[in-house]
């Protein structure tokens, strides 16, 4: 069980290290697309 949660750890500590990549990232690409379209689409619509 103990290599089991070094490598849990391990994985948690890289995820935080790259959190903005892992979650940040993609929400705020899905925001703009959402808003751009949206706003380009609303006056077609």
């Amino acid at each position: 069980m103990t290599g089991w949660r070094a490598l849990f750890y391990k994985e948690v500590l890289r995820f935080w290290k790259v959190g903005f990549q892992t979650v940040a990232a993609p929400v705020l690409t899905a925001v703009l697309y959402l808003l751009i379209f949206g706003h380009v689409l609303e006056e077609h619509v």
